[in-house]
């Protein structure tokens, strides 16, 4: 069913990331969260700092003005967030979606990430006091944020069932030699 809050106005529950760009994976977590709750009736807005190919009305750049108009606001937390401080004299309802943070010490080569990490390590502690709850993806950064004192966070398990996962067309891919090839690039091993 659909969910209505006590006013009988539909619920509405926006996001926030610092930036939103059309193949990064916190953005399509945040879309398929919208899509997602838009099936139940829950409206709302993707919001960021950063706007990258992407343009309203599929996100909008941040505004105090805007953003408050919401039952509950969902902050993705990554790297340092240079709005934390405006967000947090916002007076509605807050709750951490945790996407983790490499580092600082892995981004020796580029001091400008470092320096990202370094504040959103340090961003936790005030997110704590901000939010009303916390949702990770996996036992890994439930530790984290276990270890950063959140009260009973709670993974988060997102999933789109919507989208093909069938085998994919191989034979088809290695027979066309003129045909893009695709490649898989992995961040960090460790």
């Amino acid at each position: 069913g659909k969910m209505i809050a006590e006013n009988q106005q539909p619920f509405r529950v926006h996001q926030f990331h610092h930036s939103v760009s059309p193949f990064d994976g916190i953005s399509y977590q945040m879309f398929f969260i919208q899509s997602a709750l838009k099936e139940i009736g829950v409206s709302g807005s993707i919001f960021a700092s950063e706007l990258h190919g992407i343009s309203a009305p599929r996100a909008f750049k941040f505004s105090k003005e805007k953003i408050w108009d919401c039952d509950l606001l969902l902050i993705h937390h990554s790297h340092g967030n240079p709005h934390l401080i405006e967000l947090s004299h916002v007076e509605i309802p807050k709750a951490l979606v945790y996407h983790n943070i490499v580092l600082p010490h892995f981004f020796r080569h580029d001091p400008v990430m470092a320096e990202l990490s370094q504040l959103g390590r340090k961003q936790l502690s005030s997110l704590r006091k901000e939010t009303i709850a916390s949702y990770t993806g996996s036992e890994f950064n439930l530790k984290e944020l276990t270890k950063h004192h959140f009260p009973n966070p709670q993974i988060l398990p997102l999933m789109d069932l919507s989208r093909d996962l069938g085998q994919p067309k191989h034979k088809k891919l290695l027979s066309r030699k003129d045909a893009p090839k695709n490649i898989l690039f992995v961040g960090r091993v460790c």
